[in-house]
């Protein structure tokens, strides 16, 4: 009974090797065949696509703005105070990040436009680039106050990164 057992397992395990090594077509690297992929085409940028891009965002920040409204109508439907600022400054938070976005589709339409003639909007392009990190300043600043957050230290580090290449963006845009 034991040297049946014994060969069945050994005609089981090498019986699945066998018809694994049949059924790979590639047995070096392990990798199914793929079909080649296509080229995406990149998303032309112009001014046309950052002026729908900049009405998206727009609409969000009023749909931000409501949902504000909603919690501040709602105060006193949270458990405690703690639940409430939680909520609020969060989404507050998510609406100043919306809001530089928005700044930023508006410094992409100047350099659009620019055509080699940047300097009478460059003063436009610095207020923009400030409000923009303002912004994420503010978004930062209320995002670190909260504690049980959604937002992790990887969101606060991005936060942090978009912060510190804006302000490199605003260096080079006042060299200029």
């Amino acid at each position: 009974m034991k040297k049946l057992l014994s060969l069945l397992a050994i005609f089981s395990l090498s019986f699945t090797n066998t018809v694994n090594l049949i059924s790979c077509d590639n047995i070096a690297n392990n990798k199914p065949k793929l079909p080649p992929s296509k080229t995406k085409l990149p998303i032309v940028k112009d001014v046309f696509y950052y002026e729908k891009l900049k009405q998206e965002i727009t609409a969000e920040i009023k749909e931000y703005d409501e949902v504000i409204k909603e919690i501040e109508n709602s105060k006193n439907d949270y458990e405690n105070e703690e639940e409430y600022q939680t909520e609020l400054k969060q989404t507050q938070a998510e609406k100043f990040i919306k809001i530089s976005e928005l700044n930023n589709c508006e410094y992409q339409i100047l350099l659009c436009q620019k055509e080699n003639k940047f300097t009478e909007k460059k003063q436009q392009a610095i207020k923009l680039l400030e409000k923009q990190i303002n912004n994420l300043n503010s978004a930062l600043n209320l995002l670190s106050e909260i504690k049980n957050s959604d937002f992790n230290q990887k969101d606060l580090e991005k936060n942090k990164t978009k912060i510190k290449n804006t302000k490199i963006i605003l260096d080079e845009v006042k060299r200029n």
